[in-house]
């Protein structure tokens, strides 16, 4: 009787020594695959300033705000 349930208490932290293994693998695959999800760029933003001409201060800002005001007038007629 004491041996059957040696072997079993024995078979037992087997198993959970296992299952914590795997547990382990799959959690740390699927984070793996959650930060390259987050720290890649979905909008092409990095593209597009690469592909960016060079241009001086005076012509950056000018982008900037016409980009600005391109968005705010879109936002309104979309409220409307």
């Amino acid at each position: 009787m004491h041996r059957s349930s040696r072997r079993s208490s024995t078979r037992n932290t087997k198993n959970f020594a296992s299952a914590a293994k795997t547990a382990y693998r799959h959690t740390d695959r699927a984070a793996s695959s959650l930060g390259k999800w987050i720290i890649t760029d979905h909008t092409g933003l990095t593209r597009t300033m690469i592909e960016m001409p060079n241009m001086g201060l005076w012509d950056t800002c000018r982008y900037i705000l016409t980009n600005f005001v391109i968005t705010v007038i879109g936002a309104i007629f979309s409220g409307l």
